[in-house]
């Protein structure tokens, strides 16, 4: 069934069963003799009709199909299994009810019994998009990632332009040591509802690898967060490498730091306004464009030369200070345990 965020559409015609029963969501109706489509605000409030509905009518496996979902919605999941489960009995090829059971299952970290609820469900409807996608999340949960991809793999044959099979084969495959086709993947993410960046839309084009860069000016900026910036950086070497001319955009907080970073490349902090370039590309979408493989990662480190000025300045400090010895020992230590990590 269709789902709707803090609403709930109560009640189902005889006709819907069957519907559901293929898989086939149709609008669904309140069985009292009522003939407009049923909204609540909220599931609560719809699980008072549902329950006076199968008071009316406790055979009606539709509603308690239904009654699961705002069960579901509620985050009740053990709740929306028990009405799952009577749906089942009652109509036991009910595609939706093994489907959405396969999904509380989930939630409840039951992996193993949601594969068979998934199973189940596609016994009915093999073309079921969602039941492959999750069935593969399942998969990977235990591990089992060439069969998740497998189930992403189905989902992608039934509908190649819907971003989650695509995302969820990405994370797969880089999980399972499939770098190269992982990171090529990986591009869905800027298709993604929500990514925790924003696509960045430039008159220039993207650069993939896919031509030349030799005496090109070529923008990288970051994205992500900032452990992502520090450990990706490692990829500006090998774009100067090629010929290009760099200009990196990175975070106020990072500047400093990335000073540091191996190359001839220039900094701009983000939000400044960008000088001429060539060309751009995403900052995680360098591993794409080397076709990095597990054999590939750049190996340069320590690619960050740690700074030797801070030190000698908390140093100075502490003398200043007059500290205990045991105090400055601590303190010390720490500094010296810092200045020797390699990026």
């Amino acid at each position: 069934l269709k789902k709707y965020k803090n609403v709930v559409l109560v009640g189902i015609t005889k006709k819907s069963v069957d519907d559901m029963a293929n898989g086939v969501n149709k609008p669904i109706y309140l069985p009292l003799g009522v003939n407009n489509k049923i909204f609540f605000p909220n599931n609560n409030e719809g699980l008072k009709y549902f329950n006076k509905a199968i008071n009316i009518q406790d055979n009606h496996a539709g509603l308690y199909c239904n009654k699961g979902n705002a069960h579901f919605e509620l985050n009740e999941f053990k709740e929306a299994i028990k009405n799952y489960d009577i749906a089942i009995s009652l109509h036991p090829k009910l595609v939706d009810a093994y489907y959405n059971k396969g999904n509380a299952l989930q939630k409840l970290q039951n992996f193993e019994e949601s594969i068979i609820n998934y199973d189940k469900a596609l016994e009915f409807n093999s073309n079921l998009f969602g039941a492959y996608i999750n069935k593969g999340n399942s998969l990977k949960n235990l591990k089992k990632l060439d069969e998740a991809i497998s189930n992403y793999n189905k989902a992608i044959e039934i509908n190649s332009n819907e971003v989650e099979p695509n995302w969820n084969k990405a994370i797969t495959l880089l999980l399972k040591g499939d770098l190269e086709d992982g990171w090529k993947y990986y591009e869905w993410r800027w298709k993604k509802y929500n990514f925790s960046s924003e696509k960045r839309n430039f008159s220039q084009p993207l650069w993939l690898g896919d031509f030349n860069i030799n005496k090109k000016i070529i923008l990288i900026h970051t994205e992500q967060g900032l452990g992502d910036s520090i450990q990706f950086s490692r990829y500006i070497e090998l774009v100067e490498k090629l010929g290009a001319k760099v200009i990196f955009e990175v975070e106020d907080s990072l500047i400093k730091l990335m000073k540091n970073l191996n190359g001839n490349f220039a900094i701009v902090r983000k939000g400044e306004k960008l000088p001429f370039f060539d060309c751009h590309c995403p900052l995680l979408s360098l591993p794409n464009a080397f076709k990095t493989n597990i054999n590939s990662i750049p190996q340069n480190i320590p690619y960050i030369t740690k700074p030797i000025l801070p030190k000698k300045i908390w140093e100075n400090k502490l003398n200043q200070d007059k500290l205990d010895d045991k105090t400055q020992y601590i303190i010390s230590h720490k500094i010296d345990c810092l200045s020797k990590i390699n990026l």
